[in-house]
């Protein structure tokens, strides 16, 4: 039975099932960026609009064959009112009366708040994909069919999450290759896990050796089920991607893990949170409020700063420092940000709350072209690097 799992994580095989779904994204007319809270429908983002097409969607299918499937591409903007204007669309399923129905979902809907913030010139237009798909109850049927990233609740694994999995598969796979040797090897699993808790479309790196691939392949058949990952109260697939440590490897993290309640964990089951979301929205809540130092703008100073920090139990945070940093200005401002920072749903291991050692890098960059204005760099130029905490 493994051997059939095997090809599935070699050849990295497509889910054959319905694929129905409803994507969105948001454009400007001209060249400006967006900024400010994006439109939101009836409390929620682009997945809530997104199931209430499903749940209208009322077109008969019976005219079709079963497996048909119908896209098309639609545009609209959401006016300060609430007010959904300008609907049109842009790719025809090449059925008028089908094309029709949808734009009648879309103009008939309520409930939208234009997006707040921001430059008042900014036109933003919204654009969806929609994926229809004959069912055998001769209707037409959308469902989200494309995994997610990210997701309110993330799946999590025998009451743990990453590091709970990657540590069941260790001890079936077990830290001796064929001759008996200790290994030392790290590689990488990607999946998907389905709205059931099941585990789809897995791929390893081509770098792995095909004894262990097999080893893998045969611990997956016995895998229990994850529970699913849930956006907007609705159970919903994910596309992870999970780190794999055996042998020596393992054993180097496990040596890097506290020894007692004090010291601060790198990797936990449950990985801290920053106002709902993960590392990504904490970046995100630096990059808006940094700001360039003056003088090192006026010099046209670049640089890259890398400060660490731990998240306490309580979610704030402490021992904030500057590993490195061209400038000491830039130093101060980094500083200055992270010790305001909100407070952090902290990590937990073993169901207990934990600290947590974070690591990331903040770039100075001047745009090509970007005049000193004599205020201070505007908090959204200061791009962010790639954090050290990962989750999926």
């Amino acid at each position: 039975m493994h051997l059939g799992l095997m090809k599935r994580i070699l050849l990295l095989l497509l889910a054959a099932t319905a694929a129905v779904s409803v994507t969105a994204s948001s454009r400007t007319d001209g060249k400006q960026t967006l900024s400010g809270k994006p439109a939101s429908f009836q409390g929620g983002d682009m997945f809530a609009f997104s199931r209430y097409v499903r749940e209208n969607l009322t077109f008969s299918g019976d005219c079709y064959q079963e497996g048909d499937v119908f896209r098309l591409t639609l545009a609209f903007r959401v006016a300060k009112n609430g007010k959904v204007k300008d609907v049109e669309v842009e790719k025809s399923s090449e059925d008028d009366s089908l094309d029709g129905e949808v734009l009648r979902i879309v103009r008939e809907s309520t409930g939208w708040t234009a997006r707040k913030g921001g430059a008042p010139d900014v036109r933003e237009r919204l654009q969806m994909e929609i994926v229809l798909r004959r069912g055998t109850d001769g209707k037409l049927h959308a469902e989200d069919h494309f995994p997610y990233r990210k997701a309110d609740t993330m799946p999590t694994f025998e009451g743990g999450g990453p590091v709970k999995f990657r540590e069941w598969i260790a001890e079936r796979v077990g830290d001796r290759d064929p001759d008996g040797e200790l290994i030392d090897v790290r590689t990488s699993l990607r999946l998907v896990i389905e709205k059931d808790g099941s585990i789809t479309n897995l791929s390893v790196d081509d770098r792995t050796p095909a004894w262990l691939v097999e080893r893998i392949g045969k611990a997956l058949d016995s895998v229990p089920r994850w529970t699913p990952a849930v956006m907007q109260g609705e159970k919903v697939r994910i596309q992870a991607s999970l780190q794999l440590l055996f042998g020596k490897a393992a054993e180097r993290v496990k040596a890097d893990s506290p020894k007692d309640g004090d010291d601060a964990f790198l990797i936990v089951e449950q990985m801290p949170k920053f106002q709902g979301g993960d590392v990504m929205t904490f970046r995100n809540w630096v990059k808006t409020n940094v700001k360039y130092p003056v003088d090192m703008y006026k010099q046209g100073v670049e640089g890259r700063v890398v400060a660490t920090f731990i998240i306490n139990r309580d979610g704030s945070l402490s021992d904030v420092k500057i590993l490195q940093s061209p400038e000491a200005e830039f130093s101060r401002e980094v500083l200055r940000v992270l010790e305001r920072s909100p407070k952090w749903t902290p990590g937990q291991q073993k169901g207990k709350a934990v600290r947590v050692k974070c690591t990331i890098p903040v770039d100075f960059r001047i745009p090509a072209g970007r005049e000193y204005r004599g205020d201070g760099r505007p908090a959204n130029s200061s791009r962010m690097g790639r954090s050290q905490i990962t989750q999926f």
